[in-house]
């Protein structure tokens, strides 16, 4: 689940989305409110996309999760299905060997970010 506060950095910023992806590793993973289903808010990432609807963000969107998984880091990208969701895609799995550091894992999901909106770094 998303919860505010979320940084907003151009893809281009590579200074600032490492600074971004260092803020939300500090965080950790905070537990958030538990809602039942028909009292969950919109998710607050719509209003920094500035869209209304989930449906309207995902059109464009891509997603990639970051996980520590019995003590080696892992990047997975996600791939889109019908109606806008995303479930997780082997083929952008991308798996650190044990003892990589936080530095190595946020420089490659930058190189990630930069690749897929055509950046050149």
């Amino acid at each position: 689940m998303e919860l505010d506060p979320i940084d907003v950095v151009r893809v281009t910023d590579a200074v600032g989305l490492r600074r971004a992806f260092h803020r939300v590793f500090q965080l950790g993973n905070p537990v958030g409110p538990e809602w039942l289903r028909h009292e969950y808010p919109p998710p607050p990432i719509l209003k920094h996309a500035g869209v209304k609807t989930w449906s309207a963000f995902a059109r464009n969107a891509r997603c990639w999760d970051i996980g520590d998984t019995s003590g080696a880091w892992q990047i997975v990208g996600h791939k889109k299905k019908e109606r806008g969701f995303f479930v997780q895609d082997d083929d952008q799995r991308v798996s650190f060997p044990p003892g990589a550091t936080v530095d190595e894992v946020i420089d490659r999901m930058i190189a990630i970010l930069q690749e897929h909106a055509g950046v050149v770094p």
